[in-house]
């Protein structure tokens, strides 16, 4: 047996790189209230946040996620968020640092559409720190199907299992379980430990400070199973 090679960490984006809760809740809102709908506080719909906007905006609301309204009321939400989506956003604490201590290539895969997720990245300075990002409309399939990871991983040469997937999620630890990968879940997140625990996660870290110390941990368990 050979040593845990670690070739791509994956990153989530939302509650996991970055606290897009108030953005997104303001936005959404918005729309409601421009299809007669009532408001949601910030916490109800976070709950839902992760799984792409439409499906969202189905949770939220209840509308038929197959409905033209509900296709209506996302794209309200989408083009009001895409105008202004900064106004609140900040990095989760301390990503600035801890990604700059990986020596590692880093990537994001979110179920964000493409040009919000770079947009944010962008906006918050950390776009640099990451080589690939996969997003939604990048591929017809989204979390928790591991075709983005797969891809991912085949974009940076590595196999699936050399990868480590870091998500707040049962839709970010499922996607790394489906691919082969190391599935990490963040439990200072949007979602909570007992749904990361739920979906099989194989590790929990309670904040990003604690995954530079359980990479090294990886490693050297993977040595004292390699003699």
């Amino acid at each position: 047996m050979t040593t845990l090679r670690i070739g791509l960490i994956v990153f989530d984006l939302d509650g996991t790189l970055v606290d897009t809760r108030h953005d997104i809740a303001a936005c959404l809102n918005e729309a409601l209230l421009l299809h007669d709908l009532p408001t949601h506080a910030v916490a109800a719909i976070t709950r839902h946040v992760g799984h792409g906007a439409h499906a969202m905006v189905a949770g939220v609301t209840g509308v038929p996620p197959t409905s033209a309204r509900c296709a209506d009321i996302t794209a309200c939400f989408l083009a009001r968020y895409a105008r202004n989506p900064l106004r609140y956003a900040t990095p989760m604490p301390g990503v600035p640092d801890i990604l700059a201590s990986l020596d590692v290539p880093l990537a994001v895969c979110t179920n964000k559409t493409a040009p919000l997720a770079e947009a944010v990245l962008a906006g918050l300075g950390l776009r640099a720190s990451f080589g690939q990002v996969v997003a939604c409309g990048d591929d017809e399939r989204k979390k928790p199907d591991p075709a983005p990871l797969r891809a991912l991983a085949r974009r940076e040469g590595v196999a699936p299992g050399e990868c480590v997937m870091v998500g707040d999620g049962p839709q970010d630890v499922l996607c790394a379980l489906g691919a082969g990968a190391i599935a990490v879940g963040l439990a200072s997140g949007f979602h909570g430990v007992d749904t990361l625990r739920t979906a099989g996660a194989t590790h929990l870290i309670e904040t990003l400070w604690s995954l530079p110390s359980l990479l090294r941990s990886l490693d050297r368990s993977a040595a004292r199973r390699a003699r």
